[in-house]
């Protein structure tokens, strides 16, 4: 048994030293500072926190602008300069090339002088021509060198319709003209018009000509003539003076580049109460592209708008970016507070923070074709875009994230925060953007740290081939010990990106006592140390510290055994083996431990595991001592195989084959006693800790299991429960090796639970099975038939009540029903089928028939009795039904005629006897009366005779 180590140099941080320091930007800045443009000088700006106190800016008020060599956005604002060039055939070649020399020359001096200025150009003669515009000159360099490219027109003088062409087609806010930009025409020609279709007077006095300044440049004799010079006049803003210009020949043209640099360019001013460049503070943040070029931020431009300058070291031309300063949130915004170039598939974009931007912070990308894109930020107050880094993680020369640091984004307390924006890649619908994948972690934010008021990218300093990022908190602790305070954060890059948790923090006291403000500057990239290690350094107040990197230790660990398989066996086998490995000055020791679980497996590879760790006896200043990666688990894991029987293959392929037998019919509740015949066989290699497993509904209950005589060895273990309703068992065929030809045979036997949960024990009632109904009267009735069912059906089975109407007889409708389902007919009687599908224990079936007997007597008897059958059905290969008996129910329908009788005579009849009878009563009554009255008085006669 052996092992192989390689090693990886890397570096990690390691403090060196802590020095005072006292540096400045003069050299990087005395070329430029030597350059007096218009908006004053380039400075080295304090960072306006007081010294004394604290370091990191009380209110730092600065803002950044962008600059780029190539192309420019430009606010609305400036100076746009078009110049209307006379190409006639009366000037010659010579001549021609002379006035293409002064306007080089001027316009040259102007890129120099005015980073704001634009410029056109319009060729006339033959035809007019619009040799570069507005948007064309974003690139001074190409733009002059447009310049040098014209060719002349010859033929014609059309002045007239030049200046139209300028007013149509170059002072034009669809041509890139600017609205409230000053707009300056400058007109060189040498003489009178000819065969000019427009009108001078009519051009000049147009009103698009408004609140544009014209200077006339008349070149020889032919303006000796009262028309011409005329012309010249009409051209040329009032007054003459200091707009007309005359010159005898166009070599004398160089002589008035002086004197129009004076009227048309100030060399610093202000637009009304609102400061311009003269406070523009440039210098406060830099950023060094390469060798010829630089990106400065300048604050205070624009009342502390702010912008960016991009400067050429070789042509001397600088190029001013800034957010229109139209704009009301921009002012105060600070833009240019931070700088940084990102390195993206079209070409260089410029990026410039405004942490006071909107209250919340605005970071500006300015992309090669002119677009910009805004990353806004998130909090009022957070200062979000006061620090900007871009980092290629890759090393691919491409940007792949932009660090956005927000200092004093707080929680608690001016935590700070760091945003990480990915550089999507370039698609046919966009030309790239940033997104936000989130923010770098911090696991325990410390109040009032600013956290993110630094980030630099330093190199792979770990050299896994990633680039690494730093980032400072320079209050951290400061509460803690207002002596000795500030922290820097390392993150790691990898192939998916930054890490979002860092690596290592490294405190202010870690390093020496006394240092503060530690982490509020951050560098790297470099080897100070000449050992092929990335160092960083590290600024605080009054000092700088170097923090040198250690070397990081990677190792691949490969084993080999002799011999290659294991041929014997051994149970509860544990191998333990230590032994030194000496690498360099590296003391490494390796265990190997042999976990052997042959509890459960005895067949699979034994694993061993290596472990490994550094021991530093010493540390020395000048060999700082190695450290592991962090990202590398310290041990590794082998396997030893053992010796298998599978014709020299590298896996053992058996062929197992189970076949089973039981009886086909299983009721369960019914049947007693189940057995099924079970046989494995083996045709292939041997197979190793062979199981079979035997599933089973719960409701059987596991007796026996018999080996056949010629079988191998079987042990099942305990049945236990599987899942819901099942049961399982597991039997152990031929362990450990269940060799091929082998056969395996056993009988299992179970028997079946008393609870005969499965099968279907359902019946079917009616409450009323007799219904009788009157069809003398001829009216329509509703009757309700019901059928009740009621039992067990446990498994939920699908069961179907099938109940049957009769409709109709010999043809003749006695009831109608809706929602038929099917219909049955026998030779008299045809019924309709009414289906119900049940799966519950109990339920109630109500069937209401509408029996229409307006014409049914004619067919019915006195007593016709009809029959609603209700009948339960279901699957039954699937189930067995007790006491089938009650799966049909009956209701018998009744219906009873009764004869008619005419009542009519037998009322008149009556009527007239009861008059009778009432006239016989009255009359005898009649006769009773007077036979009282004549007894009445008799008697009354014979009173009075006797008295």
């Amino acid at each position: 048994m052996s092992a192989q180590l390689q090693s990886h140099p890397g570096p990690w941080v390691y403090p060196l030293a802590a020095r005072p320091c006292c540096c400045a930007f003069s050299a990087l800045f005395s070329e430029l500072a030597q350059t007096k443009l218009s908006w004053g000088w380039l400075s080295m700006l304090h960072p306006h926190f007081p010294i004394a106190s604290d370091p990191l800016w009380a209110e730092r008020s600065p803002d950044h602008l962008l600059l780029n060599h190539s192309f420019r956005v430009l606010a609305d604002s400036g100076t746009e300069i078009a110049i209307v060039l006379d190409g006639s055939g009366s000037i010659d070649p010579e001549d021609f090339e002379r006035a293409k020399a002064f306007i080089y020359n001027m316009m040259k001096a102007f890129y120099e002088k005015c980073f704001e200025c634009d410029f056109a150009l319009v060729q006339y003669g033959s035809d007019i021509r619009t040799e570069f515009n507005l948007q064309d000159s974003w690139n001074a360099n190409a733009t002059l060198q447009n310049v040098q490219n014209i060719t002349q027109l010859c033929n014609v003088t059309k002045t007239a319709s030049a200046i139209q062409h300028v007013l149509d087609s170059i002072f034009n806010e669809s041509q890139g003209s600017q609205k409230n930009a000053a707009k300056i025409m400058v007109v060189l020609t040498d003489g009178e018009i000819f065969l000019d279709p427009m009108n001078l007077t009519t051009v000049i006095n147009s009103p698009k000509m408004a609140r544009i300044d014209r200077y006339a440049i008349g070149v020889g004799k032919a303006f000796n003539k009262p028309n011409a010079l005329s012309e010249l006049r009409l051209i040329a803003s009032d007054p003459d003076e200091s707009h007309l210009f005359r010159v005898t020949n166009y070599s004398a043209l160089d002589g008035l580049l002086s004197t129009l640099q004076q009227k048309i360019i100030a060399i610093e001013g202000t637009a009304g109460d609102v400061t311009e460049y003269e406070l523009a503070q440039t210098g406060f943040s830099a950023q060094i592209l390469d060798k010829q070029h630089i990106l400065v931020g300048a604050v205070g431009a624009y009342d502390w708008s702010g912008g960016v300058l991009l400067y050429d070291w070789v042509t001397k031309i600088a190029t001013f970016l800034n957010e229109s300063k139209e704009a009301k949130e921009a002012k105060y915004g600070y833009l240019g507070y931070s700088v940084a170039v990102v390195n993206a598939q079209d070409g260089a974009w410029y990026v410039a923070g405004a942490p006071q931007h909107s209250m919340t912070g605005k970071v500006l990308v300015f992309k090669k074709d002119g677009s910009k894109q805004i990353l806004q930020g998130d909090q009022v107050g957070s200062y979000f875009g006061s620090e900007l880094c871009s980092v290629d993680v890759n090393q691919d020369e491409e940007t792949d994230y932009l660090l956005v640091g927000a200092p004093l984004y707080h929680i608690h307390g001016e935590e700070g925060r760091v945003y990480v924006y990915q550089l999507k890649v370039k698609t046919l619908a966009s030309n790239g953007f940033f997104s936000c994948v989130g923010h770098l972690s911090v696991q325990a934010p410390s109040a009032f740290a600013r956290f993110g008021f630094t980030v630099a990218s330093i190199g792979d300093i770990n050299k896994d081939g990633y680039v690494d990022v730093a980032v400072g908190a320079p209050l951290e602790d400061r509460l803690l010990d207002s002596s000795t305070f500030g922290s820097i954060y390392i993150y790691n890059g990898d192939k998916n990106g930054i890490r979002s948790t860092f690596s290592q923090r490294i405190r202010a006291a870690e390093v020496a006592p006394g240092l503060q403000y530690f982490g509020q500057s951050i560098d790297g990239g470099f080897d100070f140390t000449d050992d092929s290690l990335i160092d960083i350094t590290v600024g605080s107040f009054g000092n700088v510290t170097v923090l040198r990197s250690r070397p990081v230790v990677r190792f691949d660990v490969t084993m080999r055994f002799t011999p290659e398989r294991i041929f014997i066996f051994h149970n509860n086998s544990i191998i333990t083996a230590e032994f030194p490995i000496y690498l360099s000055c590296l003391h490494i020791f390796l265990n190997f431990v042999l976990l052997q679980p042959c509890d459960y497996d005895c067949f699979s590879s034994i694993t061993l595991k290596v472990s490994y760790q550094l021991s530093n006896s010493n540390e020395n200043m000048d060999h700082p001592a190695p450290m592991l990666d962090i990202y590398q688990e310290p041990e590794a894991y082998f396997q030893v195989p053992y010796k298998k029987d599978c014709n020299n293959k590298a896996i053992c392929a058996a062929n197992l084959t189970l076949r089973s037998q039981t009886q086909k019919k299983l009721v369960v509740g019914d049947t007693k006693e189940l057995t099924m015949d079970i046989s494995l066989v083996n045709s292939g290699d041997d197979s190793y800790m062979t199981t079979m497993v035997l599933k089973y509904p719960r409701n059987l209950q596991f007796k026996k299991m018999i080996p056949k005589p010629s079988s191998t060895v079987i042990h099942c273990d305990q049945p236990k429960l599987f899942a819901h309703l099942l049961s399982c068992m597991g039997c152990k065929i031929g362990h450990p090796i269940f060799r091929k030809t082998a056969v395996s045979q056993m009988s299992v036997s179970t028997i079946t639970m008393q609870d005969p949960f499965s099968l279907i024990y359902l019946f079917v009632c009616r409450p009323t099975p007799v219904v009788y109904v009157n069809v003398s009267q001829g009216h329509s009735e509703n009757k309700e038939f019901q059928f009740n069912i009621n039992g067990e059906n446990r498994f939920r089975a699908q069961i179907e009540l099938e109940i049957l109407v009769p409709i109709r007889i010999q043809g003749h409708s006695i009831t109608r029903m809706k929602n038929v389902t099917g219909t049955q007919a026998s030779n008299e009687v045809q019924c309709q089928c009414v289906h119900c599908v049940i799966t519950s224990d109990r339920e109630n079936i109500t069937v209401i028939a509408e029996l229409p007997l307006t014409d049914s007597q004619q067919i019915l008897k006195d007593r016709t009795d009809l029959l609603v059958t209700g009948e339960i059905t279901f699957n039954k290969h699937l189930y067995e039904g007790l006491k089938e008996e009650n799966h049909r129910a009956e209701i018998t329908v009744v219906l009873l005629k009764t004869q008619v009788i005419n009542t009519l005579p037998v009322v008149i009849g009556s009527s007239v006897g009861g008059f009778l009878l009432l006239a016989f009563i009255i009359f005898i009554l009649f006769k009773v009366n007077i036979f009282v009255d004549m007894v009445t008085s008799t008697c009354h006669s014979c009173w009075l005779r006797s008295q």
